[in-house]
């Protein structure tokens, strides 16, 4: 345990990228798996139906978004949120989110090397390009698109600080779902529900020494994916069921992260790198697999058989694992 909170501190802003775009991310060439047709009155972009107002949910590379995944009490896929802002004269959309900026400097606590973080823009394509995975969801109500855009902007230009310290209470400085959740209940649109840390006592561990001040919830990137309407999915994998796979296995692996687990079971240390152990890399490499090739049409299976393909996966790969674990999230 000891060794991953001091290779978490040395690689901060690798960790901060999963969560809240910490680090320049590489690029990837990820394709469009589903694309709704644009309602009546908007123009595509590309042949995109983009939209102010809509959320961009992203999946990061590594080992990180399943260390952030881990430390919530309740699954949820997809741990970055961000708004979508199209232009209003040139027509071109740009994603704004809240993002952490670790600064190398010797600080004494992670707190210190986050706090120059802030709001950053990013041009759509660009954005996407940094990430494994990328859905666009829409929240099903009306509201005042153009008036929401300038909000974002406003708040870009005025510097919204970051909070290092993920505290859901504080508005002062706000992290990057919970700028998402704030911008959006101006609008009248709710915030959805937080999410529980998960009582595991090496994640509360973890999370003590994060700094992290949550003690009403955190709000997950994939919390936004709930009453909100699917308009394009964008991945590094072939198809959607594929797809599927991929978070199938995290919600797996957070089923069997039970009261008795450690992080340094599923992390460990390659010098100066953090690494997910061979064994569990290896099932979340085979998970997307069992769904190879490219689907035309796309239309992914129903949920139930990705998951129970999964797990028969994860039974191969991880050893046997009962269908209701005993206590999986329960505190002695």
């Amino acid at each position: 345990m000891r060794r991953v909170l001091r290779a978490l501190a040395l690689l901060g802003a690798g960790a901060l990228s999963a969560a809240c775009g910490g680090a320049v991310a590489p690029t990837f060439r990820s394709q469009v798996l589903f694309a709704e047709d644009p309602p009546a009155g908007v123009t595509p972009y590309l042949g995109l139906p983009l939209q102010t107002g809509q959320i961009l949910l992203s999946e990061s590379p590594g080992p990180y978004t399943l260390l952030f995944v881990l430390s919530q009490k309740d699954y949820r896929p997809l741990t970055h949120a961000a708004i979508i802002v199209v232009d209003e004269v040139t027509g071109e959309p740009w994603v704004y989110e809240m993002a952490a900026e670790f600064k190398p400097v010797f600080a004494s606590t992670m707190q210190e090397a986050l706090e120059e973080g802030g709001m950053r823009r990013t041009p759509f394509f660009d954005f996407v390009a940094q990430n494994v995975h990328a859905e666009v969801v829409d929240p099903n109500t009306t509201f005042d698109r153009k008036a929401l855009g300038r909000k974002v902007i406003e708040m870009y230009e005025a510097r919204v600080a970051f909070d290092p310290r993920w505290d859901f209470s504080d508005r002062n400085a706000l992290y990057c779902t919970e700028f998402v959740g704030v911008v959006y209940e101006s609008f009248g649109i709710p915030m959805p529900a937080l999410v529980q840390s998960n009582p595991n006592p090496s994640i509360q561990a973890f999370l003590e020494w994060f700094g992290v001040k949550a003690p009403t919830g955190g709000l997950p990137g994939g919390a936004f994916a709930e009453n909100t309407r699917t308009v394009a999915v964008f991945s590094t994998w072939g198809n959607r069921a594929a797809a599927m796979a991929h978070f199938e296995a995290k919600r797996e692996l957070h089923r069997r992260f039970t009261m008795d687990q450690r992080l340094g079971n599923l992390l460990a240390l390659d010098g100066m790198e953090m690494v997910i152990r061979p064994p569990v890399e290896a099932f979340l490499q085979r998970a997307p697999g069992l769904y190879p090739g490219k689907h035309t049409p796309d239309v992914p299976p129903p949920v139930e058989e990705v998951r129970a393909r999964v797990r028969a996966l994860a039974d191969e790969v991880l050893g046997p694992f009962p269908d209701a674990a005993p206590a999986a999230q329960t505190a002695p």
